[in-house]
Formats: structure tokens, C-alpha cells, sequence
């Protein structure tokens, strides 16, 4: 009966997942259509739709959207065989899913030592509305999710050749999504702090890990810088706002203007002020209770109008989780947390409008393991746990909640 249970509960999250998949959504934006067609001339001729062969297209392209080329090159083999529409586009996309919540019941266990924490957590995952969007939406951002958690997974392992290799997934994902360059170097830091924390790790090792991924972002943007004209680096450094010095100025001549002249202003209203404005304005629209419980993303392209990336009942179990986490598992609970601050550092520098449904992808999955612990602790608070929740009544617990 429990297999059966098993059985019947994962045939509900396939078939919900594949119902309509190409009927919902209605249909494709620009983005999506540029990523699915550069496979497509990836496989017919070698290049992204702008013409940028491979491997120049790994630093250099003049697409629209300035893809990352890996996700297209992974996909061009299947997108190469298989006539395009909307449901054949998904269905990729659908499997990615699929891996993500996989490594994220690896990773919650891996971390927890709680197998029932991981399929809740793997479980919820599923059903979450942000989680379902990328389900189904041909972008970048599901990639490097996927890529960074199994980075994280082999990264807090105890396993010296495990750590080294979660490098090569930390640089798949950087090389997946340019929103995911942001966060490279600040989700390996906190990684690796959190090894040293458990002491799984010595200072050296971290330090080797930490200088071979400095070396990667140097390597790869040095590159860019000098053998390519019109490289992803410019292209791309042209969307950080805090780069461009006319938008900076006009900023703070309009702070000036809006103030009685005085002798002070200039300490006030300066770049620095401005900067340190804007950045805060963008980083906490991320973590706001409108964007993640009411509204979904500020980004007209992507903003769900009716309910928010997360379920308005969430919060309660976030709240819940995080207070038992941090009895039980303090040091697991401060990464955690680590991660939930650097996860909209892409939302926060970037000048294309505010979008937080795919820059601050990352986000999305600690949340979920802050709703499943407190979902796991309110259960048990309610006398459920009494005799220990285990595999045999997992399905009865997702029911009586």
C-alpha cells in the first residue's frame, strides 16, 4: 500500500504537470522565442540566431535578449529532431523541474538528515506557483537553479573530491543565465562559510576553492573584454545601472532641485546616496510581501495580478519554520539565510525594470524548505507527530493540511 501510495502521489504531480502544458500559457513572449530558435539554428548551423558561432558565442552574440549559449547548445540536439511548438518547447523545461526538485530532496536530506522533510520539501516544490512558472517558461533561469543546487549539494559534502567537484556545476550554472554571473562568487562564500562553520573543511581548501571561481569570473570576463568587441560583458554591464554615470547624475540633480539650496546638500544627495537608494529599492521589492504573497513579479511580462509567488498561507509557515529551524538547526539555518540575502543581488543591480521571478531565482527554493519545516512543525505542534511522522502517512499529512 505504501508503493501504491508512493505510485499514485507522483502520477498526480506528472499529470498535473503535463495537463494543458501546451495550452498554458496562452502563449510565448520574445525571450522564450529567441532561446528556443537559437537551439533550433544551433543544431542546423553551428550558431545562435544572431549568427555568433560556438565557442565565440560563449563570450560574443547580438541576440535581442543577449542569451547565455549553453542552455540553447544543451538543447539543440532535442530542438534539432522535434518540430517546434509550444508543448515540445515546454516539455525540457518540464524535466529540468523534475531535477530540481530531485537535488533539492537530496540537498534537504543531505542537510537535515530528514528524509520527510525532503519530501515535503521536494513536494511543495512542485505544487509552488513560482516553481510552476519555470516549469513551463523556455528561459535561462531554470538552468542555473537546477546547476546551483547540485553546486550546493556536492559543495557541503564531506567529500574532498565532491567539493571540487561542485565547481563544475557552480560554472554551468554561472554560464546558463547572466542573472546568475551576480550571485557566483557570494553563493561559493557562503557555501564555503558555512563548511567552515561545521567544520567539514579547513581554511586552505576553502581558500583554493574560493581563488579557482575568482579565476573563472576573471578568465571569463578578461577574455571578453579583449577579444570581443561587442562582447556579453558590455553588452550585458550596460543593463547595471550603477554603471552608468548619466543616469546617476540626472538622479541626484533632481534630488538637488526638489531641496532648498543650502550648504549641505552635496553630503545628503550625492552619487553614493543615490546608489546605496536604488539598490535597496530594487533588493527589497525581492523579499516585499507583494511581490512574493499578493502580486507576483513587478515585470509586466511575468507578474501574476491574482496571487503572488508564493501562497498568501506561506508566510505564516515561513515564519513557523524559521523560529523552529533556529532551535534545532542553527548553523543549517544561518546558510540558509545567507542565501536568502544574496539571492536578489541580480534583482538589485540590474536597470531593465525590477524583475525578481527570474534574477532571483535562487530565492525561491530556500523559501520552500522554510515553508516545509514549518508546515513539518506545525503538524506535530497540532499532535500529529505524536508517533513520529514517517513515509507510511506522508500522503495523509499533505491531506490534513
Amino acid at each position: 500500500m505504501k508503493k501504491f501510495g508512493w505510485g499514485a502521489l507522483f502520477l498526480f504531480f506528472i499529470i498535473s504537470h503535463l495537463w494543458w502544458l501546451g495550452r498554458f500559457p496562452i502563449g510565448m513572449n520574445h525571450d522564450e522565442l529567441e532561446y528556443t530558435l537559437s537551439a533550433k539554428t544551433y543544431f542546423l548551423t553551428g550558431a545562435d540566431l544572431s549568427g555568433a558561432k560556438f565557442p565565440k558565442s560563449i563570450f560574443e552574440t547580438k541576440t535581442e535578449g543577449i542569451i547565455s549559449f549553453l542552455p540553447a547548445v544543451i538543447l539543440s540536439p532535442y530542438f534539432g529532431l522535434v518540430p517546434i511548438n509550444q508543448l515540445t518547447v515546454r516539455l525540457p523545461y518540464l524535466l529540468i523541474n523534475f531535477a530540481t526538485a530531485a537535488g533539492l530532496y537530496y540537498l534537504v536530506k543531505k542537510m537535515f538528515k530528514d528524509k520527510t522533510l525532503a519530501i515535503i520539501t521536494s513536494g511543495l516544490f512542485l505544487i509552488n506557483p513560482w516553481s510552476f512558472y519555470l516549469s513551463r517558461a523556455a528561459v535561462d533561469s531554470p538552468f542555473s537553479l537546477l546547476f546551483f543546487i547540485l553546486g550546493i549539494l556536492f559543495l557541503i559534502d564531506d567529500s574532498v573530491k565532491k567539493q571540487w567537484l561542485s565547481l563544475i556545476f557552480f560554472v554551468l550554472g554561472f554560464l546558463s543565465y547572466h542573472g546568475a554571473k551576480v550571485i557566483f562568487l557570494p553563493l561559493i562564500l557562503v557555501g564555503l562559510l558555512y563548511k567552515l562553520i561545521k567544520k567539514k573543511t579547513d581554511l586552505k581548501r576553502a581558500g583554493l576553492i574560493l581563488v579557482v571561481s575568482l579565476g573563472v569570473v576573471v578568465g571569463y570576463f578578461g577574455v571578453a573584454e579583449k577579444f570581443f568587441t561587442q562582447s556579453v560583458n558590455r553588452t550585458r554591464s550596460a543593463d547595471i545601472w550603477m554603471l552608468d554615470k548619466d543616469i546617476l547624475s540626472e538622479k541626484v540633480n533632481t534630488e538637488r532641485r526638489q531641496v532648498l539650496e543650502n550648504n549641505v546638500e552635496q553630503l545628503f544627495s550625492n552619487k553614493a546616496t543615490v546608489i546605496t537608494k536604488i539598490f535597496f529599492e530594487k533588493y527589497l521589492t525581492a523579499l516585499g510581501p507583494e511581490v512574493l504573497f499578493n502580486f507576483g513579479d513587478p515585470r509586466g511580462t511575468y507578474r501574476f495580478g491574482d496571487h503572488g509567488l508564493f501562497y498568501l498561507i506561506d508566510l505564516v509557515f515561513i515564519i513557523l519554520g524559521l523560529i523552529n529551524l533556529f532551535k534545532k538547526y542553527p548553523k543549517e539555518t544561518y546558510f540558509l539565510l545567507g542565501l536568502v540575502l544574496i539571492s536578489p543581488l541580480a534583482t538589485a543591480v540590474s536597470r531593465v525594470e525590477t524583475s525578481v521571478l527570474n534574477r532571483s531565482f535562487l530565492l525561491m527554493p530556500i523559501l520552500i524548505i522554510f515553508v516545509s519545516y514549518g508546515m513539518l512543525s506545525a503538524y506535530k505542534l497540532l499532535g500529529g507527530g505524536r508517533n513520529g511522522l514517517n513515509i507510511g502517512n506522508i500522503s495523509n499529512f499533505f491531506f490534513e493540511l
